[in-house]
């Protein structure tokens, strides 16, 4: 960090001092070292309480040094700018400002309750191939899900209580600034958008620039005294997209009764029962027509139930994300799980197939074939750009399956193996080198339909390998999963708390749900033209009628 920046020769000529504390080498010493940027009660952080660390950094300093506890800052890139992130939400009564620079900014286990507002000044590069601007999508890490850069500014803007009025500002060298500067606890939250760099230190606009860029806010920006009542204030609704917007009939909220039980995938049964993984909880939950919720814990613990597909006479399959085994569930909600034939990753995307048959992606490289009464053969997917991922089977038998590539498993690569064959004949790549196509569905008319997380488009692909691209009303909204509508209208879900619609002429329409934090991943749609989606965020199953 020293050597990248050259904040040490510049506190020098400043008079500041500069701290450059080391993080703990991870895996009893077996990885290289990084911080814990989701804090202790992670499940996986061993119990390293970073934040209380630099505490304990800021205290052994402030023992030895003139230090002026209202002037102290927080900067770092990478893992270094996450840990800086968090260190907004547990530090900000000690720490005035945080200027985190190419981060990506993972879920911290209980939310960020900050006991201060902080000023926050994010540095992001759109292109980031290493930390993405649209941040990482649950889809296809439930564990570590990140918002994208957006969606983090918004949320501290909320926070902060800062009014919602946001200016937009072109700087030095192409540099874009978004701003809320109006903010009750007197700080603001900047975000500061580089054209080109990559994932480094301020590399289009020079260190030097850069370091004087952090300088120039952190000197506006001092500790001062909040009332001893401040709390952080609640996230801002989300407001509809302009334009024309999806009128509802009604919502309803199904509540589960499991605490973080984290619903992660919704499906429909052949007899009209809603069906849903909760991933955290290690259960199978139904809401059946009359609207009783039921919930059935599956066998192998922490197996992270994951997507979920129809099967025959109102039986489900789904696939578990933290195992090799796939399971099925009878109407009854009696759980039989089946071991995948090895090598496997696990199964990702499962979807119906003909004669009771189930398809599941793999990635080590194999489309499972699964049959009603469990049996289990494949089809080897040649090693072309990546490992399978997401798939959708059409109604000519035809199979879409998509491959990750790359940091972070970007997926821009589609696959297209005809009906009854084992080799693909057509290979799509997506322009942008950070599409990341989370989630496919069959369309009407032999086509199928994407969700791009990380360009924020759906993407409709035809036979013949031609596709086209529909914006959604937030570039960086982190879509999650799309689904056929009765109408042949396809449905789509973002992480930003907002549902979507592309009509059959190719317009899009929005519906902001009412719980910002709600998270929806997966989406389904009945005949009966009511919506359902798995609120990840809120522990609820949401049902939209038309």
């Amino acid at each position: 960090m020293e050597r990248s920046t050259g904040l040490s020769a510049l506190s020098d000529r400043a008079g500041f001092l500069v701290a450059y504390p080391d993080a703990m080498r991870q895996g009893r010493g077996r990885y290289p070292p990084s911080w814990n940027a989701s804090g202790p009660k992670d499940p996986y952080a061993g119990g390293i309480d970073d934040g209380l660390f630099v505490s304990d950094v800021i205290t052994a300093i402030q023992a030895r040094y003139c230090v002026n506890p209202a002037q102290l800052w927080a900067t770092g890139i990478s893992n270094g700018a996450s840990m800086v992130g968090y260190l907004a939400c547990v530090l900000a009564d000690r720490i005035a400002a945080y200027a985190p620079v190419e981060s990506v900014f993972f879920q911290i286990p209980g939310g960020c309750r900050p006991a201060h507002p902080a000023a926050i000044l994010d540095v992001h590069v759109r292109t980031d191939p290493v930390a993405p601007y649209a941040g990482v999508p649950a889809r296809g890490s439930p564990d570590y899900f990140a918002l994208s850069i957006p969606m983090w500014l918004r949320d501290w803007a909320s926070r902060d209580g800062c009014n919602s009025a946001l200016a937009h500002v072109t700087g030095f060298r192409g540099l874009t600034q978004e701003a809320w500067t109006r903010c009750a606890g007197h700080d603001a939250v900047v975000g500061d958008l580089l054209p080109a760099g990559g994932h480094s230190w301020f590399r289009s606009m020079g260190a030097a620039s850069g370091d004087r860029l952090l300088l120039t806010f952190f000197a506006a920006h001092a500790l001062r005294p909040v009332s001893a009542t401040w709390a952080p204030r609640k996230p801002w609704a989300i407001p509809a997209p302009a334009g024309r917007r999806i009128v509802i009939a009604s919502m309803r909220q199904f509540r589960l009764p499991t605490p973080h039980a984290e619903p992660f995938d919704v499906s429909l049964s052949s007899d009209g029962s809603v069906w849903f993984t909760e991933f955290a909880a290690d259960k199978i939950g139904r809401i059946n027509r009359a609207g009783v919720l039921a919930q059935f814990s599956v066998p192998t613990k922490d197996a992270g139930p994951y997507q979920i597909s129809p099967g025959t006479d109102g039986a489900m399959w789904f696939t578990e994300y933290n195992t090799t085994k796939i399971g099925w569930v009878a109407p009854s909600g009696r759980i039989t799980e089946f071991q995948l034939p090895k090598p496997s990753y696990g199964g990702t995307a499962i979807t119906a197939s003909a004669n009771g048959q189930e398809l599941v992606a793999d990635p080590a490289g194999f489309i499972d074939v699964v049959a009603a009464d469990g049996a289990i053969s494949r089809i080897k997917v040649p090693s072309i750009l990546g490992l399978p991922f997401g798939i959708a089977r059409l109604s000519s038998g035809a199979v879409w399956l998509s491959e990750l590539t790359g940091y972070y498993e970007f997926s821009r690569h589609l696959l297209l193996f005809p009906a009854g064959s084992g080799r693909p004949t057509l290979t799509v790549t997506l322009p942008s080198p950070l599409s990341d196509v989370v989630a496919l569905a069959a369309g009407d008319g032999g086509t199928a339909w994407f969700a791009d997380f990380g360009s924020g488009d759906i993407g409709e692909v035809r036979p013949d390998g031609r596709y086209s691209l529909f914006e959604t009303g937030s570039a960086s909204g982190g879509l999650t999963d799309i689904a056929h509508g009765a109408d042949g209208s396809m449905w789509f879900s973002q992480q930003d708390g907002i549902i979507g619609r592309v009509a059959g002429d190719g317009q899009v329409t929005e519906l902001a749900l009412p719980m910002p934090e709600s998270n929806p991943d997966g989406i389904a749609v009945s005949r009966g033209h009511t919506v359902w989606v798995a609120a990840t965020g809120i522990d609820s199953i949401v049902e939209i009628s038309l």
